[in-house]
């Protein structure tokens, strides 16, 4: 829960978070402290919506951002495309097309975005591709 979260938000050096299955939200993300030094975020199967941008902007590091099975839609793309440390983006189990993934070109670093298979089109996922030639786009 959310609460639960309060426990861990005052790790100095929170490096990774997984949370699957559970009732935690973007708010009780947004709570927790220290983020500075979080590499990798795993929500997988929770209540993470668009809110959660707070929290991702206060976590300069994070290479791996996998918000599979949550709320979140396009509105947290431009949130995304803005964090050049990304290397894995995994969007599974969300509304998120291809076609709205292009403004993630932006990121240099980027070399995994993994989508809802049911989403995409094989031309859409050619298209991404072909835009972000440095990144695997998979569909899962």
């Amino acid at each position: 829960t959310d609460q639960g979260l309060n426990s861990i938000g005052s790790i100095p050096n929170l490096i990774h978070l997984h949370i699957m299955s559970t009732r935690i939200t973007a708010a009780g993300l947004n709570r927790l402290q220290n983020a500075k030094n979080l590499e990798l975020l795993f929500a997988h199967d929770d209540r993470v919506s668009n809110d959660v941008t707070e929290f991702l902007q206060q976590a300069p590091n994070l290479h791996f951002v996998a918000l599979s099975r949550s709320d979140v839609t396009t509105a947290i793309l431009p949130t995304l495309a803005e964090m050049k440390s990304l290397n894995l983006i995994g969007l599974t189990g969300t509304s998120i097309k291809p076609e709205d993934c292009h403004i993630l070109k932006s990121l240099p670093n980027l070399r995994f975005l993994e989508l809802t298979k049911e989403s995409a089109t094989p031309e859409e996922v050619q298209k991404l591709q072909d835009a972000i030639p440095w990144c695997d786009v998979v569909l899962k």
